[in-house]
């Protein structure tokens, strides 16, 4: 297992228990100084993130929350009811509010472009 590798699968979980990294980190003193580390700095994390106290109204709110996409009866959501037509005039408005935008910039360059040819005040 090359540097490259073994950097991915430690960062991507340090404590995974793969045969390849295990034997990569214990024939290279290098590798296992990096696991040791990377497995440190994650615990040292969890630790930081386990001690924080959480709020008492937002433990609550979170026991309360669906577990996925359900509606108010519990039944699940359907995810082929969406409105074509709906989307179609979002992105018509979108279209012409950026043909807008492209008319308003053109006008400000065109009356910038003429005031450099107008003359100025004489003294």
């Amino acid at each position: 297992m090359d540097q490259t590798a073994f950097r991915k699968a430690i960062l991507s979980d340090p404590f995974a228990e793969d045969a390849q990294v295990l034997a990569a980190a214990n024939s290279n003193k290098d590798l296992r100084e990096m696991l040791d580390t990377v497995r440190s700095v994650e615990s040292g994390i969890e630790d930081l993130l386990t001690s924080a106290p959480i709020p008492p109204l937002l433990y609550e709110r979170l026991l309360t929350l669906p577990e996925g996409d359900e509606d108010d009866s519990g039944e699940p959501r359907a995810l082929t009811s969406i409105n074509v037509s709906t989307l179609l005039a979002r992105a018509g408005d979108a279209a012409w509010r950026f043909r807008l935008a492209i008319i308003f910039t053109l006008i400000i360059a065109i009356a910038a472009g003429l005031s450099v040819f107008m003359p100025g005040p004489t003294l």
